[in-house]
């Protein structure tokens, strides 16, 4: 672990320039460092948080700060994991940015997503990678070999976005698609009773709109094969809101009755109160990426 100490030390040079984009990449080297160092494939969200409260920590990060503490320890305990239920295109750029002010390590539908963008384009259309970087193809791995949900993603703070498509042939036909929110719910109510469940919704109408102006993402939903949404199934804008809507009221049935912790989240309506309300801390929420209206030409 000598080349985590060497980090560690120029992390502390006031020459050193911290950005949010290095911050990013550093924090994420350490987490994976931390896993090596526990030799720990199986390590699980509940074990951090219910069975490993005596591991200490030498050294604390302030991710808003760029900050590094000596001499003070917190035990993994104290962390949160927040999971956002809802669909793409409803606020989980903003959520992503809004866990980040808290200081959570947040991911978004893959990881390492914008650090190379070549990457990411060929991961959004082919599904190159996938099995490495795909937040859903992750969390569907870590399922089928009867792993908890988080196996794959064992030092993530929160999910700002789950679900992934890409195509899976060259005529753009067939989609492979990834939306554990629906699929594995239950699982991951089950396995973390503890988290902080956001439901992120916004008015459906205005959702389809974004859905049609973002890339082929409406014919993306018109391919796939989803649960309640089998393919063909999506053309007709009543067809994907009454899809959404199953699912909302899915959620909001399921989580209260597990005594869950649960934020029904409007993007259009709540913001920084309601989100540091929820989780108990300071939550700086913004609107990023917002699809402009398509206004037809007369």
């Amino acid at each position: 672990m000598m080349w985590i100490l060497w980090i560690r030390t120029h992390l502390r040079q006031d020459s050193w320039p911290c950005t949010w984009e290095r911050w990013e990449r550093w924090e994420r080297w350490e987490r994976w460092g931390r896993g090596w160092w526990h030799t720990s494939s199986e390590w699980s969200w509940s074990r951090t948080w219910d069975e490993d409260k005596d591991h200490d920590y030498s050294v604390v990060y302030d991710a808003r700060t760029c900050e590094t503490r000596l001499g003070r320890s917190v035990a993994p305990a104290t962390r949160k994991l927040v999971v956002a239920l809802g669909m793409p295109n409803t606020g989980t750029t903003s959520l992503h940015e809004a866990f980040m002010s808290a200081g959570l390590y947040s991911v978004r539908w893959a990881l390492d997503a914008g650090l190379d963008s070549k990457k990411d384009r060929q991961l959004r259309l082919w599904g190159k990678n996938s099995e490495h970087r795909l937040v859903g193809r992750l969390i569907e791995q870590a399922v089928s070999e009867r792993k908890e949900p988080l196996a794959y993603l064992p030092y993530v703070d929160a999910l700002a976005e789950m679900s992934g498509m890409f195509w899976e042939d060259e005529h753009q036909t067939t989609v492979q698609a990834y939306f554990p929110q629906m699929v594995h719910l239950e699982a991951l109510v089950e396995a973390y009773p503890h988290a902080y469940f956001i439901l992120n919704v916004m008015d459906l109408a205005a959702w389809v709109e974004s859905v049609n102006g973002h890339n082929d993402l409406r014919k993306r939903f018109e391919c796939a094969d989803l649960p309640g949404l089998p393919a063909g199934v999506g053309t007709k804008d009543e067809e994907l809101t009454a899809w959404v809507a199953a699912h909302h009221e899915r959620v909001l049935t399921l989580l209260p009755r597990r005594n869950v912790k649960l934020l029904h989240f409007n993007i259009d309506i709540h913001g920084s109160q309601e989100l540091s309300d929820f989780l108990g801390c300071s939550v700086k929420w913004s609107r990023f990426n917002e699809t402009k209206k398509l206004v037809k030409k007369p």
